[in-house]
Protein backbone atom coordinates (compact mmCIF):
# COMPACT_ATOMS: atom_id res chain seq x y z
CA UNK A 1 0.00 0.00 0.00
CA UNK A 2 1.57 3.34 -1.09
CA UNK A 3 0.12 6.17 0.43
CA UNK A 4 1.88 9.54 -0.93
CA UNK A 5 -0.78 12.09 -1.08
CA UNK A 6 -3.27 13.92 1.09
CA UNK A 7 -6.33 11.70 -1.17
CA UNK A 8 -4.25 8.31 -0.68
CA UNK A 9 -4.03 8.54 2.96
CA UNK A 10 -7.86 8.99 3.43
CA UNK A 11 -8.58 6.36 0.93
CA UNK A 12 -6.65 3.84 3.40
CA UNK A 13 -8.16 5.36 6.47
CA UNK A 14 -4.61 7.20 7.68
CA UNK A 15 -4.06 10.04 9.77
CA UNK A 16 -1.85 12.99 9.38
CA UNK A 17 -0.22 15.11 12.24
CA UNK A 18 2.37 17.62 11.94
CA UNK A 19 5.05 17.51 14.92
CA UNK A 20 7.26 20.54 15.96
CA UNK A 21 10.26 18.29 18.20
CA UNK A 22 11.53 21.88 19.42
CA UNK A 23 8.23 23.08 20.91
CA UNK A 24 6.34 19.50 21.10
CA UNK A 25 3.19 20.49 19.68
CA UNK A 26 1.26 18.03 17.42
CA UNK A 27 -1.43 19.19 15.06
CA UNK A 28 -4.02 16.67 13.11
CA UNK A 29 -4.25 17.73 9.53
CA UNK A 30 -8.06 17.65 8.44
CA UNK A 31 -7.59 15.19 5.60
CA UNK A 32 -11.32 15.22 4.33
CA UNK A 33 -11.23 18.94 4.14
CA UNK A 34 -7.74 19.44 1.81
CA UNK A 35 -9.77 16.99 -0.17
CA UNK A 36 -12.78 19.00 -1.03
CA UNK A 37 -10.22 21.72 -1.20
CA UNK A 38 -9.11 20.06 -4.50
CA UNK A 39 -5.43 19.57 -2.77
CA UNK A 40 -6.36 15.40 -2.70
CA UNK A 41 -3.64 15.03 -5.06
CA UNK A 42 -0.56 17.00 -3.29
CA UNK A 43 1.69 14.89 -1.63
CA UNK A 44 2.91 14.92 1.81
CA UNK A 45 6.04 13.03 1.44
CA UNK A 46 8.81 15.05 1.78
CA UNK A 47 7.07 18.45 2.93
CA UNK A 48 8.40 20.20 6.43
CA UNK A 49 5.64 22.21 8.01
CA UNK A 50 6.56 25.58 9.37
CA UNK A 51 5.66 25.84 13.25
CA UNK A 52 4.02 29.20 13.47
CA UNK A 53 4.67 29.56 17.22
CA UNK A 54 8.50 29.41 17.36
CA UNK A 55 9.24 28.94 13.37
CA UNK A 56 11.25 25.75 13.35
CA UNK A 57 10.75 23.25 10.48
CA UNK A 58 8.19 19.98 11.67
CA UNK A 59 7.90 16.56 10.72
CA UNK A 60 4.50 14.69 9.29
CA UNK A 61 3.89 11.55 10.63
CA UNK A 62 0.91 9.10 8.95
CA UNK A 63 -1.16 7.16 11.69
CA UNK A 64 -3.85 4.47 11.34
CA UNK A 65 -7.08 5.51 12.75
CA UNK A 66 -9.85 3.52 13.94
CA UNK A 67 -13.00 4.71 15.49
CA UNK A 68 -11.60 3.07 18.44
CA UNK A 69 -8.42 4.63 18.75
CA UNK A 70 -8.39 7.69 17.07
CA UNK A 71 -5.17 10.17 17.16
CA UNK A 72 -5.45 12.11 20.71
CA UNK A 73 -2.66 15.17 19.55
CA UNK A 74 -5.12 18.70 19.95
CA UNK A 75 -3.65 21.63 19.90
CA UNK A 76 -5.28 24.79 18.94
CA UNK A 77 -5.39 25.95 15.51
CA UNK A 78 -3.04 27.61 13.35
CA UNK A 79 -0.28 25.95 15.04
CA UNK A 80 1.49 25.33 11.71
CA UNK A 81 1.93 26.90 8.18
CA UNK A 82 1.85 23.88 5.61
CA UNK A 83 5.32 24.76 3.33
CA UNK A 84 6.80 22.32 1.25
Amino acid sequence: MRSETFADLLKHDLALAYHCQPCGRWRDVDLRALVRAGRGDERYVGRRPVCAVCGERGDVAADRRTPSAPLNRQVPARVFRFCP
